[in-house]
């Protein structure tokens, strides 16, 4: 039995995790059907991939989906100091933040494991590299909810579950609060200190 601390936002995680699930199907929802639309063009719309192996796995007789399906369909984040910020008021540097995110990062994993079961596609969770994003979301989040203290000071949210780069942490605290949180990525993270 696995006990839970108590947080002091209580009321607003519980519903966050509910919420944050339903998008994350809905993302699901999103890369299923662009990938079905993808595998519904003709392989002349990528002609030279096809012909010259380019795209390993790609039988004729099975169309372009027989070398799609090998490909990675990607549920990516950013945000998670930001997100734990609001609901508990401290990010992942803390132990209270740490159980959190971990939290949040076990029901990103068990979702796409999930959804790689029945969809018998290689669907992962992605700790992405999204810079552009991460400006262009907190521009939309400060439009639409406006000055969140502790969230909005700047003009970018933090990329993925990285530790804020305005933080005071050295290269290896950094890397060993991250460490935690990076196994629950099955497509990929990315981890970075500044020298």
């Amino acid at each position: 039995m696995q006990v839970r601390a108590k947080y002091a936002n209580e009321d607003i995680v519980e519903p966050f995790m509910e919420y944050l699930d339903e998008k994350i199907h809905e993302a699901k929802d999103m890369l299923i059907e662009r990938f079905e639309w993808i595998c519904s063009q003709s392989p002349d719309s990528a002609k030279f991939m096809y012909e010259n192996n380019t795209m390993a796995g790609y039988k004729p007789e099975e169309g372009i989906r027989s070398a799609l399906k090998h490909g990675t369909l990607a549920l990516g984040q950013l945000g998670l100091a930001e997100a734990l910020t609001i609901l508990i008021g401290k990010n992942h540097r803390t132990l209270e933040g740490m159980e959190l995110a971990k939290r949040i990062e076990q029901l990103f994993s068990d979702r796409c494991n999930e959804f790689k079961k029945k969809y018998k596609l290689n669907i992962g969770v992605y700790d992405s590299p999204a810079e552009n994003l991460c400006f262009t979301a907190m521009t939309k989040f400060k439009k639409k909810w406006g000055n969140v203290p502790g969230v909005t000071e700047r003009k970018f949210f933090t990329n993925s579950m990285h530790i804020p780069v305005w933080e005071d942490v050295t290269a290896i605290e950094k890397i060993n609060l991250e460490s935690q949180l990076t196994g629950y990525s099955s497509a990929g993270c990315i981890t970075y200190v500044e020298l």
